[in-house]
């Protein structure tokens, strides 16, 4: 099973907004799956409408895992 993270982060004062995952790089012609395809749909948006998108990021991954453990926390 295929897990993409994908991580928004608002830039302080308002300045924008950056994105990091752990896909890597859109590769025209590669075979996708269902979630990778989606995740491709996404960060196509987010280039555009972004100030920085960043692939291919471990951390990505960790830093997702730690918003949803915080998350949980305060529930």
């Amino acid at each position: 099973m295929t897990t993409i993270t994908i991580v928004l982060t608002d830039l302080p004062k308002g300045r924008g907004v950056t994105v990091q995952t752990d896909a890597g790089v859109p590769c025209v012609g590669q075979p996708r799956t269902p979630a990778e395809a989606l995740a491709m749909d996404l960060l196509r948006t987010c280039s555009r409408q972004a100030d920085s998108v960043q692939y291919g990021l471990a951390s990505a991954t960790l830093q997702g895992e730690l918003i949803q453990a915080q998350a949980a926390e305060a529930a």
